[in-house]
Order: C-alpha cells, then sequence, then structure tokens
C-alpha cells in the first residue's frame, strides 16, 4: 500500500490562531496527506499536539525574540534530518531561511506562502540594514522556490516583477468556518427593534485599522439618525480611549463596545449584523493591495460592506457589488457612504442579496482547489 505524502509546513508563530494555516493543511490532511506543522513554543503555549490531525511540533527557546527564532530554526533542522518529507512549505518571510535549507538539504520542493506583501509593509524593525537583508534573503529564497503563493492578484503581480519569475498563485482568505442558520444576538441580547440597521466594525481595535476613523463617522451618524446603531468587537491599544468617547459623547445606547468575543461565537455576531465596515487605511502599498480574510467573513454572514476605496478592496466590492467604498481617511465621506446606505432600502437589500449569492460560490473548499493542483503539479 502506498503510504501517504509527508507535508512541512513552517509558521514562525505558537501557533495559538492562523485561519489560513489552519484551512490549509486541514484541508491537506482530508486528501491523504500527511502534515506536521513547525510553529513556536511561547509563554502561552509550549507543549506539541494534534488539532484536527495535524501534528504541531513546537521549538525555541522562550526568551526575545531574536533567541527563540535562532534556537527554534536549530530545533527545526536538526528535527527534520531523519523525517521523511516530500514537500516544505514556508508561511511568511521568516519561515523562508530554515524551510530553503531543510527543502536544499532533503533536495525537495518548495512553497513560499506570503500572506502579504513584505518588502512594502511598515515593520517593527526600524534598522535599514536589516530590513535590507531580509528583503535580499526573500528575493533570494523565494526565485528558488517551486512555487509562491499569496493573497491577492495585485500582490501577485507585485511579486512576480519584484522576484522576476511566473510561477506566482492567488489563494484567498475565504473562511472555510461557517455558522449554520441565523442568528439576531444584538437585537437579542441588546432589545434593539428590527427596523434599526446594525453597523459593524470587528477585529484590531486600533487607529492604525481606521476604528477612530468609523467611530468619528459613527458618532455623527447617530446624532441624524435614530435607527441605526454601531458595535465594536476586538481589543487593541484603542480600546480605553475609544470607550472613554463614548461615554463622553452619551452614546452608550448608540455605540456598544463589546471587545474581546471567544472565537467560537464570533460569527454568530457578525451574521446579526447588517454593515459591516472596514477602515483600513493606504498608508503602504500592502494596505493598498490587501485583501483580508474579514471581507469574506462579512460575506460569508450575508451583511453589506462599507470599505475604504483601497484598490483591492474596491474592486472586489464594486465588481461584485456588495457595499459600497469611501474615500481614505475621510470621516466625511465614510458617513456619506454610511447614509447613502441607511437612507435607502432598495440600495440594501440589493447588496444584501448579492453578498448571499456570492456566499455560495466564494467558498474555502472551491479555492482550495488551487492549493490542491499545487501539491498535485509538484509531487507528481
Amino acid at each position: 500500500m502506498m503510504k501517504n505524502k509527508q507535508l512541512l509546513h513552517i509558521l514562525m508563530t505558537d501557533y495559538m490562531l492562523d485561519s489560513r494555516v489552519r484551512n490549509e493543511t486541514v484541508s491537506l490532511v482530508k486528501d491523504d496527506y500527511d502534515v506536521d506543522v513547525y510553529c513556536l513554543k511561547s509563554k502561552n503555549i509550549s507543549n506539541d499536539e494534534i488539532r484536527e490531525k495535524v501534528n504541531l511540533i513546537r521549538f525555541g527557546f522562550v526568551g526575545n525574540k531574536i533567541v527563540t527564532f535562532l534556537t527554534a530554526y536549530i530545533g527545526m533542522f536538526f528535527y527534520s534530518i531523519g523525517k521523511k518529507i516530500d514537500c516544505v512549505h514556508a508561511h511568511d518571510v521568516n519561515a523562508l531561511p530554515i524551510a530553503y535549507m531543510i527543502a536544499f538539504i532533503k533536495r525537495i520542493p518548495l512553497i513560499y506562502d506570503s500572506h502579504e506583501l513584505w518588502s512594502e509593509s511598515h515593520h517593527s524593525i526600524s534598522s535599514k540594514t536589516v530590513l535590507n537583508c531580509v528583503a535580499f534573503m526573500e528575493k533570494f529564497f523565494a526565485k528558488r522556490a517551486s512555487r509562491i503563493i499569496t493573497v491577492s492578484n495585485s500582490i501577485q503581480e507585485y511579486l512576480e516583477n519584484y522576484f522576476q519569475v511566473k510561477n506566482v498563485e492567488v489563494l484567498r482568505n475565504i473562511p472555510s468556518y461557517v455558522h449554520v442558520g441565523e442568528y439576531n444576538l444584538f437585537r437579542e441580547k441588546f432589545d434593539l427593534r428590527d427596523d434599526v440597521r446594525i453597523c459593524l466594525y470587528q477585529g484590531l481595535v486600533s487607529k492604525a485599522r481606521g476604528v477612530d476613523l468609523i467611530v468619528n463617522a459613527a458618532l455623527n451618524v447617530c446624532k441624524k439618525n435614530d435607527n441605526v446603531v454601531f458595535f465594536f468587537l476586538g481589543d487593541g491599544p484603542y480600546l480605553e480611549e475609544l470607550k472613554k468617547l463614548v461615554i463622553h459623547h452619551n452614546m452608550q445606547k448608540k455605540i456598544y463596545i463589546l471587545g474581546k468575543i471567544d472565537q467560537n461565537d464570533l460569527l454568530k455576531y457578525t451574521m446579526s449584523a447588517d454593515i459591516g465596515i472596514h477602515a483600513i487605511s493606504n498608508t503602504c502599498l500592502n494596505h493598498n493591495y490587501c485583501l483580508p480574510n474579514k471581507v469574506f467573513e462579512y460575506i460569508h454572514s450575508h451583511i453589506v460592506l462599507v470599505v475604504t476605496d483601497l484598490l483591492e478592496l474596491s474592486k472586489f466590492v464594486k465588481e461584485n457589488s456588495v457595499g459600497i467604498t469611501f474615500e481614505d481617511n475621510n470621516v466625511d465621506s465614510l458617513e456619506e457612504s454610511l447614509n447613502e446606505i441607511l437612507n435607502n432600502n432598495e440600495l440594501y437589500e440589493e447588496y444584501k442579496n448579492n453578498s448571499i449569492k456570492l456566499s455560495k460560490t466564494l467558498t474555502w473548499s472551491n479555492e482550495y482547489f488551487k492549493l490542491k493542483k499545487i501539491y498535485q503539479d509538484i509531487l507528481t
């Protein structure tokens, strides 16, 4: 009997939660691949474990980032020496060095999974020398990968030019986790009328994600419209300031700050909203080219989108007619777009129906076929 192909995915985090890696590895296991994920130990978790038949093996001494990474690289390399591995899959640029070394030593295919446009992103590292070294390293290793995967068409085109290759394919961050049924948690828990429109922001509560822009637009919209409320779900550096701002304007019954919601319940809340807002600003090319999983979560929750007019976001929303855009970093424009949806029920219903239709075809199972073919091509 032929043994299953052995796949190695490398992720340089503690893998508490990563929906993209989970979607890929669980789907590959269902297709009879054996999958190991090498990831990091942390203060939160240090044990190896098995999740949904995917083996999670953790490495590194828990300390500062450099120590953790270097010791993890060494541990991953020596652990892999005696293992049968048919393909190694690097998630993001920080997994590339060790993934390339393992692939080179074992003479097996390497897949580079670029979750973002790293070379055009904001970085916590300020040293230009370090950033230039990492950029050189990414180019060197990526050009030698059997396949490169990324998350949007714009990033695909950029990477093909940047790396001077033609083997970049798009695998969007479409969620596999969906809830069956209907939910109305906001109205039930907060005693809201059926005719009240519920606007939602979920995610990191920070100015970098445009939360300050959203709340200022919400304050203006709520003062002029009795049939709308706003909910903010998530945690982050702007959370306390957000709460104070709402209290200062005496808007606690119109703007609700719920904080972090358990991941198992999050989509139930999303499905209870009417309008989903995403206000990330065009502060780098990576933002302009992003197509985040939050957008697909909103689609699968059958709600209408209001998003920044960034390149990929606006293209997706307009082509599928599932919502409306607003001018980047412009409170007045966001307020105007929200009012356009709130005051035009026919337009709202059109976008909502399109969202429902799109969710039936825009599925992870359909998206996964592309990854499945990539593995079939390089392993046969």
